[in-house]
């Protein structure tokens, strides 16, 4: 298989009423403008009030599903979930039956997320009522957004592919700049353009009369199973049969593929699942390294000897030259990731050489596996058992973990779920973002950090919003679970022919089988991440069982890369948009930019932020743009 067969091909659908002369002719206009661009698009789907093009060289993609009765077209790769956990049975589904597609039409497209699951992108028209009906599954990495125009609303993957049109003109979402450098952004409905949506995963845009409408059909709390009479070795149990299982169905569709093993216990999960997968793929292993950032090697090797794969040991370029960042992706929001830029050409580079067509990453792992929790524990603890001896404990065993006493572990319990209790979401989210990144002096004008807190609960992703009534220590896998089905979908570094991320573990069935699993099952005997040692340590070497929970950072690397790069920084920020704009305090800025990091109260992460959206406004707006 190559990369582009690997690559779900990027999508621009219109939906219309069809009874509307209005709306009618604007879909005429929009139809020639689209068929005569010198860049060809094929029709895949075309019925009364609707029309799916995908691009013409992609059209014979496998990822690209059309229902028999021609009712609708699903992009992307979906697995059927009925199939008990078994890995020699692995294989995407490419073609529904006859009642499966009826059912898919008759629920206007619900069913669909029962019967299969997979990172997909459902297209239904319902010829009886003229509704269309758009459905972003559970955990889809595809990325989907709408645009309205004169009685017609676009879908499409990729936002310049509307402005091309030349019909309407790219206009900045300000207050979701402001809010994304003010780090409060959590990547919701709105994007980076105004008029621009995203469509969440598990979302579903329904068109009645051509007036759109969104209803979630999947979120995370309802997919959440509190079974209270799970015991500590069925969940084991069962957390490792879905993660072969989903693993193995996501390493049969690439015969050639690579795994960045970090030697920590997720990526290393993933590794020996796809080292044991029925299709016997050809896998390589990726260690990123650097003197700086910490040396993890010594795991990483003793996996790899384990299962038996090769490791590609790569040091993390020291010299990036961030000019790199002109000519990042126009994607609908900035991308906030801080190392794509460096690791995505490299990523690129390797999948050519060795004819790798994916590259598996054990991002989530930190949720999936229960290995992330703070306080949120101990509250879930309280929440779901009251003051009871397992409660009790809980308590001691997260203050033999944490080096706590057992009153501060009990201190911390009664207080997280006193805030919990009466937490309204925006609430919620800060304090664990705070946990996330302690409090630091960073870049962003004061006026622009009031302006966010006036408007924070319109940038709230509406899990969030759903997560302050269930489990709470969900809320930080969940967290995880928004990044990568948002900014992560959205690669600023990378083509579309070349090789795809895959991020296995951010899959609906490991999704939901890991929420419905007790937080202090996570820690039991004063073990982190006990289910997952458990579930999966005849598969770990001896190195990554015993292996404490310290683990790399980055921020030194990056450190240094700043540095080499100041005298760019201090031209692109400083003269830049954001500083014109009055996003930016020009003044913290500059003394960031002009002193040694070391000892700084401004974090890396805040740099890279503001770099990034710097770039990101420049690529759409031009730097000569803005007065």
């Amino acid at each position: 298989m190559n990369s582009k067969q690997a690559v779900t091909p990027p999508h621009l659908c219109l939906a219309w009423d069809h009874r509307d002369p209005g709306a009618m002719e604007s879909a005429d206009s929009l139809i020639t403008r689209i068929e005569t661009q010198p860049a060809r698009w094929a029709i895949r789907l075309q019925k009364p009030g609707v029309r799916l093009y995908v691009p013409e060289v992609l059209v014979d993609s496998p990822n690209v599903l059309q229902l028999r009765n021609g009712a609708g077209i699903i992009l992307g790769t979906i697995f059927p979930s009925w199939r008990q956990p078994n890995t020699s049975a692995a294989s995407a589904t490419r073609s529904l039956t006859s009642y499966e597609e009826e059912r898919i039409l008759q629920s206007e497209g619900r069913s669909l997320i029962s019967s299969h699951w997979g990172s997909y992108i459902l297209f239904l028209s319902n010829a009886e009522t003229g509704d269309v009906h758009v459905v972003r599954g559970p955990m889809s990495a595809i990325p989907c957004f709408w645009v309205e125009f004169a009685g017609v609303t676009l879908f499409l993957s990729r936002p310049p592919d509307v402005f091309d049109l030349r019909l309407i003109s790219p206009r900045v979402n300000w207050d979701l700049i402001r809010a994304q450098a003010a780090m409060g952004d959590y990547l919701c409905h709105e994007t980076g353009l105004s008029g621009v949506f995203s469509l969440v995963s598990g979302d579903c845009v329904t068109l009645r009369r051509g007036k759109p409408t969104r209803r979630a059909y999947w979120t995370p709390k309802s997919s959440v199973d509190l079974d209270s009479s799970l015991r500590f070795e069925t969940a084991a149990h069962r957390l490792h049969q879905t993660t072969r299982s989903v693993i193995d169905c996501w390493a049969s569709l690439h015969p050639s593929l690579m795994v960045t093993l970090s030697g920590g216990l997720d990526s290393s999960i993933v590794l020996s699942c796809v080292a044991r997968a029925s299709s016997r793929p050809t896998v390589r292993a990726i260690n990123f390294h650097s003197r700086l950032s910490g040396d993890e090697r010594f795991y990483a090797r003793s996996m790899a000897t384990l299962c038996g794969v090769p490791l590609l040991e790569v040091a993390l370029p020291g010299d990036v030259d961030f000019s790199c960042f002109l000519n990042c992706a126009r994607t609908a929001s900035p991308v906030l990731s801080f190392g794509a830029f460096a690791t995505e050409p490299i990523f690129s580079r390797l999948c050519q050489q060795f004819n790798a067509s994916a590259v598996f990453t054990g991002e989530l792992g930190d949720g999936v596996f229960g290995h992330a929790y703070g306080p949120e524990l101990l509250a879930e603890t309280l929440w779901r058992y009251g003051p009871t001896p397992r409660t009790f404990r809980t308590m001691h065993g997260y203050a033999t973990l944490h080096k706590l006493s057992v009153w501060r572990a009990a201190r911390l319990a009664l207080a997280e779920y006193r805030r919990y209790r009466h937490a309204d979401c925006p609430g919620t989210y800060q304090r664990i973002r705070a946990r996330s990144m302690p409090e630091h002096h960073g870049l962003a004008a004061d006026e622009t950090i009031e302006t966010y807190g006036r408007m924070q609960a319109r940038f709230i992703h509406p899990w969030l919003r759903e997560a302050t009534t269930g489990p709470p220590a969900c809320l930080q896998t969940i967290l995880g679970m928004i990044m990568l089905t948002s900014t992560w979908s959205h690669s600023a570094f990378s083509a579309l022919d070349e090789a795809v991320l895959v991020s296995p573990l951010a899959s609906q069935p490991i999704v939901e089988t890991s929420l419905g699993i007790p937080a202090d099952f996570h820690i039991a005997d004063s073990i982190s991440a006990a289910v997952a040692r458990r579930a999966f340590g005849p598969l770990l070497s001896p190195e990554v069982i015993r292996r404490g929970k310290a683990k790399g950072n980055p921020e030194p690397w990056l450190k240094g890369l700043i540095a080499r790069n100041r005298a760019f920084l201090r031209d692109f920020l400083l003269d830049g948009i954001l500083v014109r704009e009055r996003i930016l305090d020009k003044r913290r800025t500059e003394l960031a930019l002009s002193t040694e990091l070391t000892g700084s109260n401004v974090r890396v992460v805040d740099i890279i932020v503001q770099l990034h959206i710097e770039a990101w406004l420049r690529r759409w707006i031009g730097h000569a743009a803005v007065a």
